[in-house]
């Protein structure tokens, strides 16, 4: 399968061209970015492009969309307001998949310093699952679904993410300070 039948096939054929433009986009929007969070140009980029792919694969039209063979908006499902059992995060369907989308953004995040700006991008990422459901509310020739479901598990892919790297850097700080003590 060529490259080009790969990227106009699947479910959602338009990720991959539009993940490519978004990295391009971010490569270029780096530096700018970096100085604007107080943090480095690779940070700044994996930031960029770990939203870029977030919403990529949740904006971009289904192949049933590109052919117009979509069909009436129907409205939200709600049935899912807490958070996933164990037993589906544990094996890869749709809720694990949720989850896991949003960890790379969450861990970009957390690799920015903690300063107030920081704080607010954090904060703005979380509203990030709601504003990609109206979206696909709205937008209905997307093709997508609109589930409370998604924004709970992306919530708690970016929490994930999140911990992910504020774990890390507990650890490592405990064992930086654990040598000092040791080499005193």
């Amino acid at each position: 399968m060529s490259l080009a039948t790969a990227w106009n096939s699947g479910p959602v054929p338009l990720f991959l061209p539009a993940l490519a433009i978004w990295a391009l986009v971010s490569v270029v929007l780096s530096g700018r970015t970096a100085r604007a969070l107080d943090t480095s140009r690779p940070v700044a980029f994996l930031v960029l492009v770990s939203l870029g792919f977030t919403l990529t694969a949740t904006l971009t039209p289904t192949s049933e969309a590109v052919v117009g063979e979509v069909g009436p908006g129907g409205g939200c499902d709600f049935r899912q307001l807490g958070l996933p059992a164990l037993s589906q995060l544990l094996r890869p369907n749709d809720v694990s998949l949720n989850v896991i989308l949003f960890v790379p953004l969450g861990f970009a995040l957390g690799l920015l310093p903690l300063a107030r700006k920081s704080i607010i991008v954090i904060c703005l990422a979380f509203a990030v699952p709601l504003l990609i459901e109206t979206l696909q509310l709205v937008l209905v020739d997307l093709g997508r679904g609109c589930e409370s479901a998604d924004v709970i598990n992306n919530m708690l892919g970016l929490a994930v993410g999140l911990a992910i790297v504020v774990g890390v850097r507990a650890v490592y700080a405990w064992w930086r300070s654990a040598g000092r003590a040791t080499a005193a």
